[in-house]
């Protein structure tokens, strides 16, 4: 059985917070704005198992076949990029994994069952998808991850998209055309991210043949084309604020991390991981500030804020020794 340290460092905290988290709050805030009470079981329930996806199942596949792959393998450890880094330090074997990815596919299917019984059937649609989405990003033989733009559009945007809606479904048990749309402008934000993080990934990732989209486009032209996904994304909040103002708070965070991203030099390693902590500033601060202004109740996330961000400073990092 893999060390608790292995599961937490596998888990990735501050990755799930800034996805998994931040996206189900969205959906939550989204049916708040059209009225529907606030529904906390749901809320917890839909939540848990958005963040349990991309926790394990996700990011133990994406371990595993990046290890093989040699891209995990080829950074020095200490580096800002490399998956959780615990088959490289040892805290678990490939073996091991495969009994966690077990054990947390079992409580995932168990929690789906339980959100399908008790809020609605029809949210299989949504897991399914999810877990699909995020399974195929490095699973043989889709890969998605290793084929430009695949990687983006069809492991990653459907995992937010999915995760916005389905949250937003599991409270109003429909969905909107400006749900839709929100999801999709929220969806277009986080590609523009996993482009952003790529970067530094870029080195490594063209040594060992892994064919990302930073690969195929180069440095400069993947900065401009993840600016290009925040402008879309800027307008299509836009046009959501001419019916609801609140809007306004998500095309700021949109347009302020295109600035981050237009002042970032690609090829420097050190700008990247630098910017990248204002990113994820950014897009916590701004998901935060949208469902608060959908539902003050809301703040209660600040809770699970404040503790991914201990979580993973005191326990999450492993750091190369000195």
């Amino acid at each position: 059985m893999p060390r608790p340290k292995a599961w937490l460092m596998v888990f990735r905290v501050l990755p799930v917070l800034v996805w998994s988290g931040m996206a189900s709050v969205c959906g939550v805030a989204l049916a708040r704005m059209d009225g529907v009470v606030l529904d906390w079981r749901s809320f917890a329930l839909v939540a848990s198992i958005t963040a349990l996806v991309q926790g394990f199942p996700a990011h133990i596949i994406n371990e595993i076949y990046d290890w093989k792959s040699g891209a995990d393998a080829y950074q020095p450890l200490g580096r800002a990029s490399g998956g959780s880094k615990v088959l490289k330090t040892g805290l678990a074997s490939i073996p091991q994994l495969w009994i966690m990815f077990g054990i947390t596919f079992a409580v995932i299917l168990a929690l789906s069952a339980l959100a399908c019984r008790f809020i609605d059937i029809r949210l299989l649609f949504f897991i399914c998808g999810g877990i699909g989405a995020a399974l195929c990003y490095t699973l043989p033989p889709f890969r998605l991850a290793y084929r430009p733009f695949a990687g983006e559009w069809l492991g990653g945007f459907p995992g937010i998209f999915l995760a916005v809606t389905g949250n937003y479904y599991a409270q109003a048990h429909t969905l909107t055309s400006t749900s839709v749309t929100a999801a999709t402008a929220i969806g277009a934000v986080y590609v523009a991210i996993m482009i952003f993080f790529h970067l530094v990934d870029f080195e490594g990732d063209s040594a060992t043949g892994k064919r990302t989209t930073v690969v195929f486009l180069g440095l400069e032209r993947s900065r401009r084309y993840a600016i290009a996904c925040l402008t879309l994304s800027t307008l299509l909040f836009i046009v959501l604020a001419i019916g609801n103002y609140g809007f306004i708070v998500l095309a700021a965070e949109s347009a302020g991390l295109a600035l981050i991203f237009r002042r970032t030099d690609p090829g420097s390693p050190a700008a990247i991981v630098l910017n990248g902590r204002w990113i994820t500033y950014a897009t916590v601060i701004g998901a935060q500030l949208f469902s608060v202004t959908a539902d003050p109740r809301l703040s209660v996330m600040l809770l699970a804020v404040a503790a991914g961000y201990f979580l993973h400073y005191r326990f999450g990092k492993i750091r190369a020794a000195t």
